[in-house]
């Protein structure tokens, strides 16, 4: 991973989660694709998971490359694996990163550094997942598609889960805990897309908070420590965190200089979440 990835400065950038383009009609999907073409207001696009499935998302982020033709800044959510795998989608997802990106428009933030916006803000992400440490993992009967989708969690019992999550979701905080060292060296203010919710606060659906047998699954409790502890410590440094996965607005903000948001979502009618201005 390059330390830091500049592009070009931005000044509004249009933020998209869990847009699902599988479920849209070629016409929903032109229309929409379009509008964010056409639209003067905004110089590029954050998307925080969810674009298809794994099997699929190449092509649609080609779709959107060559539809939007604007800078595409992008993290996977769980949907993005189906009938596919975690090694292999990353393994394709790599093309479009430092050192070998392929594309001039399509970036995929987890495997970036901290990307430059302009002199003052930068981009960083990851894809993240849930760690099931809020809730009642064990006391649950829900299930994830993920579970018959997604190839290494097939036939894995309930503990095997818990185990493999976990560490995915440690993993994916060590990555951000290292770009935000970095991102505050150099910048007053941080902004950070991520699919899954940080905070339990931040899993609503429907204008409720997530029930408690959802909950392990709907939030990443160890992602969430990582930003208080370092934000704590940086209090003259701002993060806005971006995230979707829930379907549901919501907005919490647990330190004066951290506010994480998560977007409201529709199968089958994607919208702009927020127009994200870069000051």
């Amino acid at each position: 991973m390059n330390k830091y990835n500049k592009f070009f400065e931005h000044e509004h950038l249009a933020w998209l989660s869990d847009i699902h383009l599988n479920f849209l009609s070629g016409t929903t999907m032109l229309k929409f694709c379009y509008s964010l073409r056409e639209n003067k207001n905004i110089d590029g696009v954050l998307i925080s998971g969810d674009i298809a499935e794994g099997n699929s998302i190449e092509r649609y982020l080609g779709y959107l490359e060559d539809m939007i033709n604007k800078p595409i800044y992008f993290v996977l959510g769980n949907h993005d694996r189906y009938h596919s795998s975690f090694l292999e989608v990353n393994k394709s997802m790599k093309r479009f990163s430092p050192p070998r990106n392929i594309s001039d428009n399509l970036h995929w933030v987890t495997n970036s550094g901290v990307i430059g916006l302009n002199q003052k803000v930068c981009l960083i992400g990851n894809d993240g997942w849930y760690d099931c440490q809020l809730g009642n993992y064990f006391d649950s009967s829900y299930s994830m598609n993920d579970w018959e989708f997604i190839s290494e969690v097939k036939n894995l019992d309930k503990t095997q889960r818990l185990r493999m999550f976990q560490e995915i979701a440690k993993n994916a905080a060590s990555d951000i805990s290292l770009k935000l060292e970095l991102a505050i060296e150099k910048y007053d203010k941080i902004i950070m897309i991520t699919h899954i919710p940080p905070f339990m606060e931040n899993a609503r659906f429907r204008g409720q908070q997530t029930e408690p047998k959802i909950l392990p699954f709907y939030t990443c409790k160890v992602m969430g420590d990582t930003l208080l502890n370092t934000m704590k410590q940086n209090p003259h440094k701002k993060l806005v965190v971006l995230c979707g996965h829930s379907h549901g607005f919501a907005r919490f903000q647990p330190l004066p200089n951290l506010v994480a948001y998560t977007s409201y979502a529709e199968y089958g009618n994607p919208k702009i979440s927020e127009i994200v201005h870069i000051q």
